[in-house]
């Protein structure tokens, strides 16, 4: 059995092929749940609506926070939305 060959195939590299065939397999990735999916409806219809009013991503954080008491940083919402 060519590894080389077998690499070049599966564009991986050579010691990547090496421990599949020797039976380890990669870690399969788990499907996580995110905190802010709670609240997504809320964020999305604040985020939408024709009269906004929040203009800035701060106001939306503070309001979470004071009417959902979220647990979570700014920088989560941020990187949420």
């Amino acid at each position: 059995m060519n590894i080389s060959k077998m690499s070049r195939e599966l564009n991986k590299d050579p010691k990547t092929v090496r421990k599949y065939l020797s039976g380890r397999l990669p870690k399969e990735t788990r499907e996580r749940k995110k905190h802010l999916d709670l609240f997504r409806d809320d964020i999305n219809q604040v985020l939408f609506a024709k009269k906004r009013s929040f203009d800035y991503i701060v106001h939306l954080y503070n309001y979470l926070k004071r009417e959902h008491e979220i647990t979570r940083s700014r920088t989560t919402l941020n990187r949420y939305i």
